[in-house]
C-alpha cells in the first residue's frame, strides 16, 4: 500500500486532476473504473468522454507519509493550477473519506449502538432506511444527522 499524491492528466489540453490516497494504486484503478462507467467528477468525465481513454495519463506525483498527504496535495494543486485550469472542483485539499480501518471501526461502533438499543442490526438499518426523514431517524437514534445520512446511503 502506497500513500501519496497522484495526477490524472489530459494529454490533449494539459488539464489535470490532483488527488491523494492512502493507497494510490487502488485509487487510480477506482478512478478508471468510474470514468469507464461514466460516474466520475463532471468536468473530468466530460473530457474523458470527448477525448477518450488514450488521451489521459495516470501518474503518481509524490509518495508521502499519511500525515503529510494534505499538505503535499495542496502543493500540487497550487503548482498545477488544478482548481483553476484543471479538473479539481475544490481549491483546497480536503481530508479523504475514510480508510478501510476507519470505516470498519465506524461499523463496529454502529453495531454496538444497535445492540445497546436491543435490535437486530440488519432490521434496524432497514428500519432507518424506511423512515421518511433524517429528523425521524435522529429522533429514534439520537445519532448525528450526518451519520444517519451516510447509513441511509449505505456509505458508513
Amino acid at each position: 500500500m502506497t500513500s501519496g499524491v497522484y495526477c490524472i492528466k489530459n494529454k490533449m489540453n494539459g488539464k489535470c486532476y490532483i488527488g491523494s490516497s492512502y493507497n494510490i494504486e487502488k485509487r487510480l484503478i477506482a478512478h478508471r473504473k468510474y470514468l469507464l462507467a461514466n460516474k466520475d467528477t463532471k468536468k473530468l468525465q466530460i473530457d474523458w468522454n470527448a477525448y477518450g481513454a488514450d488521451a489521459f495519463l495516470f501518474e503518481i506525483l509524490e509518495l508521502v507519509r499519511m500525515s503529510e498527504i494534505l499538505v503535499c496535495e495542496q502543493k500540487w494543486i497550487d503548482k498545477c493550477r488544478a482548481s483553476i485550469d484543471g479538473y479539481n472542483t475544490r481549491k483546497k485539499a480536503a481530508k479523504m473519506l475514510f480508510s478501510n480501518n476507519e470505516r470498519k471501526a465506524r461499523w463496529r461502533k454502529m453495531a454496538r449502538n444497535v445492540k445497546i438499543l436491543g435490535r437486530n442490526a440488519k432490521n434496524f438499518i432497514l428500519r432507518l432506511q424506511s423512515l421518511k426523514t433524517i429528523s425521524a431517524c435522529h429522533d429514534v437514534t439520537k445519532w448525528k444527522r450526518s451519520n444517519i445520512v451516510l447509513l441511509k446511503n449505505r456509505k458508513l
